[in-house]
């Protein structure tokens, strides 16, 4: 590639630059801002006279091609003084420093303006409002937004959780609630019991213990008198909801390994004995994918083999 040397127009400066650069017309100047410059110069417009103040000034050439006001007016200022005349302007009192500024007739048709400049409305939002924490009593600080929408109540999360639970909660219902045919109490500390449990521990003057069942005698659930309530065990409550169906388990009349009902159900539909050779036959020895049947059947081959010298020595 041959290259020239060549001058700028704009500083007088010796630079080299590309031959074909020169065959098309270009490398008159050495950079982009010696031709920016040279071009402003060179291409200049005529001086205007501000309508408002009179003072001249040079309109911006991009801005002139958009809009007729940028050859109008010299500044901002002196476009708003003139389309809107101080005559027609608002008197208001600034919230933050309580001075007088004015505002367009058309401003209080749309948001009202409460400061006179953004300084006073940044200190305005950063003004700070004591409160006192209705949970606690503590004295802490909220910004006026938090209070216009109603926050600011309480000094913290936590006692935000503490003070808006049981009756000071805004849902609160009166604490009576339904879960699965059961009626469910709601305490004041939060806490949640079913109400069969509450008015038996009550009635008792202590702590039921967690192998205790409550049974309701008609079969009512949502009856909660207590002489339909009666204290049993976890096994002569299932034995009694067992015994009325008649079947070995609620969904079981035998074993499914060993066929058998003379040993009580335990889980799963296995019986005291083979549940625990199940456990030892888990999902992931047999695969996720055979499932509960394929469990079975090694249950039962181990009933088999532990059989067989029985057999044998008979």
């Amino acid at each position: 590639m041959s290259c020239e040397q060549r001058t700028c127009r704009e500083c007088w400066c010796l630079f080299w630059i590309a031959s074909s650069r020169v065959q098309h017309g270009g490398g008159h100047f050495c950079s982009r801002r010696c031709g920016g410059r040279h071009r402003r110069r060179k291409v200049s417009l005529p001086k205007h006279t501000c309508e408002q103040c009179g003072s001249p000034f040079m309109p911006s050439r991009a801005l002139s091609r958009q809009r007729e006001q940028c050859r109008r007016f010299c500044s901002k200022v002196c476009a708003g003084k003139a389309i809107h005349p101080p005559g027609e302007r608002l008197e208001r009192l600034c919230a933050s420093c309580g001075g007088l500024f004015l505002v367009h007739p058309s401003r209080p048709n749309h948001k009202p303006a409460r400061y006179c400049s953004k300084a006073c409305h940044d200190a305005g939002m950063r003004r700070q409002i004591k409160r006192t924490c209705a949970w606690c009593g503590k004295t802490f600080t909220a910004s006026p937004s938090q209070v216009t929408h109603g926050r600011g109540i309480h000094c913290s999360k936590a006692c935000h959780h503490q003070g808006s639970r049981g009756e000071r909660s805004a849902t609160w219902k009166g604490g009576r609630s339904a879960q699965q045919d059961y009626v469910v109490i709601t305490m004041a500390n939060g806490y949640r019991m079913t109400e069969h449990r509450l008015i038996m521990q009550q009635h008792l003057g202590r702590c039921l213990h967690t192998d205790e069942h409550v049974h309701h005698v008609n079969g009512d659930k949502r009856d909660n008198r207590i002489e339909n309530l009666q204290v049993m065990t976890m096994h002569e409550h299932s034995q009694h909801h067992q015994g009325k169906s008649g079947r070995w388990a609620r969904a079981y009349d035998a074993c499914l390994a060993c066929a058998e009902s003379c040993r009580p159900h335990l889980a799963r539909g296995f019986c005291s004995r083979c549940y625990q050779r199940s456990r030892k036959c888990s999902l992931e020895q047999v695969g996720a994918a055979q499932g509960h049947e394929a469990m079975v059947e090694r249950v039962r081959v181990a009933l088999r083999h532990a059989a067989a010298p029985q057999e044998d020595i008979l």
